[in-house]
């Protein structure tokens, strides 16, 4: 009777799971089972509850227990931890360049999201996976964010629809605003891809670009042509971000036009008619504007007075000598220096952590007269060891004794309040300009730290970056932003290779030969 039951209670366990899963339709079929084996198990423990109960006084059967209920418990903790992992997600990105990580920008963006954002994918099928572990790591920071993918050989009304006319599209989208991500170099793995998505999420997220303009007419910069100073590079990057870029010629137009979110003045060379000087006035203390003005030693004087009406003293003809040979540049350049000391205060360099390289950095000082309710904050400067040298033609004229020593600062934001009306409502109130009416100004002693020959050295591309945003009243975009994630090679030279040889093949295994030998005296001596 006793093997009955034991047979019975066993058959009906595996006859219920089979069953079950064969006749998913039936879900009586397990609970009959599971009752018949249950029965059975309780009639087979009260026939045999004698020998069961001398099996149990047993030391064997103690020592079954025991190791039945450590198992039991491994088994529970494992349980346990399984189940916070899977409900408290963590990743950890070991590789050198965070390869597998969005950026500081990206993190903030997406984690700041109000609204629902989807990313509606145009791709080929086989390249599906890839961008899913790419758009995994926005889903990974907000739940805000959904992704759809479009399979258009299933469905070729939908390219129609949303007018995608080639592969590697994808559409961002949040409430009415669309972005678009398109002409990906390499699919999923286009360099510049976090970078395009995270703008996108940006533009989607709030509204229509804003319009920068780039004066010209005084030897700035180029916005157009190709070269180590020109600002072709990052012009693409503000028109892939939030800014319409276009060039501005006051010779000519005699007033910064009425759209201008921004204006930069990026290195002039010759000097300013009174009226331009009095346009960028006007545009700054009558229309809250904002300006980027950034001066080199070669700049006009007649900058000079115009920068000392809102709280600065610049004089041109001016270079920063840096002393301390651990903050110049890899040739020991004493003219190129790296800039490390930020404020920690201001919006714009709170959360700069790499240096800034400038070249023929040119040094400002805050005014000892400072107009009243102007707020003149600097930014970063030089080292301790630095100097206020004097620039003639190409030679620099030092006096230890009578030049100025640093640190010196080299770049100041200055907020004032505007003669400007406060602004009507506006339809989206992200777009509003702040309550009360100010102009903001930035100024730097370089133009180079954002020119293509060095934007990608360290913050160079961020800082500049991080003024727009600040300048355009968005510091919330404010960080380090996306870049191109470069390969981590081990270069093995002969030498190196040897190294590695003698310690794999002999002094790893004599290490390993040498603890035996002295675990072996270990429990001999006890």
């Amino acid at each position: 009777m006793i093997l009955a039951l034991q047979i019975l209670s066993i058959v009906a366990v595996i006859g219920g799971l089979t069953a079950s899963y064969l006749y998913q339709s039936l879900p009586l079929i397990p609970w009959i089972s599971g009752g018949v084996a249950l029965v059975a198990f309780l009639g087979y423990l009260w026939l045999d509850r004698t020998r069961l109960k001398a099996a149990a006084g047993k030391r064997s059967t103690l020592y079954g227990l025991n190791a039945a209920f450590k198992v039991v418990l491994v088994v529970a903790i494992a349980a346990v931890f399984n189940l916070i992992f899977v409900n408290y997600d963590w990743k950890y990105d070991a590789t050198k360049n965070k390869m597998h990580t969005l950026s500081e920008q990206s993190v903030k963006v997406v984690s700041e999201l109000q609204k629902p954002v989807t990313f509606r994918a145009f791709v080929n099928t086989q390249s599906i996976p890839d961008y899913k572990e790419i758009f995994d790591r926005y889903k990974y920071k907000s739940d805000k964010v959904k992704v759809e993918f479009m399979d258009v050989m299933r469905d070729p009304l939908a390219a129609k629809t949303y007018n995608v006319t080639q592969l590697d599209t994808i559409l961002i989208e949040s409430d009415s605003r669309t972005a678009r991500v398109e002409g990906l170099s390499n699919g999923p793995f286009d360099p510049k891809l976090e970078e395009k998505l995270t703008n996108a999420i940006i533009q989607a997220g709030k509204g229509n670009k804003k319009k920068a303009y780039f004066l010209s007419g005084h030897g700035e910069r180029s916005i157009t042509e190709a070269g180590q100073g020109s600002f072709t590079e990052i012009k693409g990057i503000m028109q892939e971000g939030r800014f319409d870029v276009a060039d501005l010629k006051l010779i000519t137009s005699e007033k910064i036009p009425d759209d201008a979110e921004v204006v930069v003045v990026a290195g002039p060379k010759s000097e300013f008619m009174p009226y331009e000087i009095k346009a960028l006035e006007d545009y700054l203390t009558q229309r809250s504007g904002s300006v980027l003005m950034m001066v080199e030693p070669d700049s006009p004087g007649s900058l000079q007075p115009f920068l000392a009406k809102f709280g600065l003293d610049w004089k041109p003809k001016r270079v920063v000598l840096e002393l301390n040979e651990l903050r110049r540049s890899a040739n020991s350049n004493p003219v190129v220096p790296f800039i490390e000391t930020y404020s920690r205060t201001h919006p714009i360099t709170k959360e700069a952590r790499m240096p800034t390289i400038l070249q023929l950095a040119s040094p400002i000082q805050k005014a000892q007269n400072i107009p009243e309710g102007y707020k003149v904050d600097d930014l970063f400067s030089s080292s301790a060891v630095s100097f206020d040298v004097a620039f003639q033609g190409q030679r620099l004229q030092v006096n230890e004794k009578t030049d100025k020593k640093g640190p010196l600062t080299i770049a100041f934001a200055i907020t004032g309040k505007s003669a400007a009306e406060k602004p009507a409502d506006a339809k989206d109130p992200k777009e509003e300009k702040p309550a009360t009416p100010e102009f903001r100004l930035v100024v730097v002693g370089d133009a180079d730290f954002a020119a293509n020959g060095v934007r990608s050295f360290g913050m160079n591309g961020d800082l500049y970056m991080n003024m727009l945003s600040w300048l355009s009243s968005e510091e919330d975009l404010i960080a380090i932003r996306p870049r191109a994630t470069d390969e981590a090679r081990m270069d093995l030279n002969e030498f190196k290779v040897r190294i590695v040889q003698l310690a794999s093949m002999i002094f790893a295994p004599l290490g390993l030969f040498a603890a035996a030998i002295g675990v072996w005296l270990f429990r001999r001596r006890k």
